[in-house]
């Protein structure tokens, strides 16, 4: 009976350390923006608000694309926007690729979804303060059809 509760004290023990410890390296920020009726038009602009509080850490941005098997481009172009506390503004391009030449999907497919990854270069936010990052299509189309969803996911780097 000892043995057996020690077994229980120790088993627990170590499983609220692995799952603190597994908490620690998920996402500081996720969320979703979701396209309505699976249409990424031109007028709609996903946007993420976060509250920087720490200047020192280094931070990686994900971008992950879920689409239909029916999206019918190899990438996605798009513009990265970071508007800081101070309405300093930064916009890049970028470009979300879906699909390899010969039509096979890069991403992960599940069901009848396709979800595509866009790893963004490791930064330091500049200063404290609530941050808006934007996302917004950027093709010669008023609509994309077959875009379900993009998901922002901002999490600490393990390196710079």
């Amino acid at each position: 009976m000892i043995k057996l509760k020690w077994f229980l004290e120790s088993a627990l023990v170590i499983f609220l350390l692995v799952g603190f410890l597994a908490c620690g390296k998920g996402e500081d920020y996720k969320d979703v923006h979701i396209f309505e009726e699976e249409k990424w038009t031109d007028l709609d602009t996903a946007t993420f608000n976060y509250l920087a509080e720490d200047t020192t850490a280094w931070y990686n941005v994900v971008l992950n694309l879920r689409t239909t098997k029916n999206f019918r481009y190899s990438n996605l172009w798009i513009y990265f926007i970071i508007e800081t506390p101070t309405s300093g503004r930064s916009v890049v391009a970028h470009q979300i690729p879906v699909a390899f030449p010969d039509g096979s999907w890069i991403g992960k497919e599940k069901g009848n979804k396709v979800e595509s990854q866009l790893k963004l270069s490791a930064f330091q936010f500049p200063e404290m303060g609530n941050y808006k990052f934007k996302v917004i299509q950027s093709t010669q189309e008023a609509e994309i059809p077959h875009i379900n969803s993009i998901i922002f996911s901002l999490y600490r780097s393990e390196e710079n």
